[in-house]
């Protein structure tokens, strides 16, 4: 490529043509012209070359965003597949304490009726213990032949009134009782 320096030293022969004056005048005008465009030319070269290192740059850049956005996208991923996994864990565990906590509870439940039907025959077995104790000692104080120790004979005579005024109340009581409990049995 031509330098303006090239343009300014070129000397051409003297002979017949073109007027000297106005070959030089025009020359000195390209050399001018030229001279600028060279210089804009060298400037355009400098900031291309420029551009092309910041568009390397941006490119290396962007290749180190697009990695970062590919391992955050999958960190993500893997964060999400672990939180759902962890929440499947903690789900089924919750799901087998639930069914351990009913089955403890039926099999309480279980135990406190059995319980409660142990103690309500036993419950039964003792009236009916009672009712027999009653009934002998009641047989017993009506039986004429029991006489405590009394001198004046007094003592057994209120005993006697007593006794069966207690008879009486006892039979009543035991006879009301047990009327609601044949109608349950029924």
């Amino acid at each position: 490529m031509l330098t303006p320096i090239d343009i300014q030293k070129k000397t051409f022969k003297s002979g017949i043509g073109y007027d000297k004056k106005d070959v030089e005048a025009f020359f000195a005008e390209v050399s001018e012209n030229y001279e600028k465009l060279y210089k804009d030319n060298i400037e355009a070269q400098e900031k291309i070359t420029n551009l092309m290192n910041m568009l390397h740059n941006y490119k290396v850049i962007e290749k180190s965003l697009q990695k970062a956005l590919v391992l955050a996208q999958k960190a993500a991923d893997e964060t999400k597949e672990t939180a759902r996994a962890s929440a499947d864990a903690i789900e089924a565990d919750a799901h087998a304490r639930a069914r351990d906590i009913v089955s403890a509870a039926k099999q309480e439940l279980a135990e406190v009726r059995g319980k409660t039907k142990a103690l309500m025959a036993q419950y039964k077995i003792y009236k009916m213990q009672y009712r027999q104790i009653i009934k002998t000692q009641m047989e017993l104080l009506e039986n004429d032949s029991f006489q405590p120790f009394d001198p004046e004979g007094k003592l057994a005579e209120a005993e006697k009134n007593l006794a069966k005024n207690l008879t009486k109340q006892a039979k009543e009581s035991v006879n009301k009782k047990e009327q609601p409990e044949k109608e349950q049995d029924e």
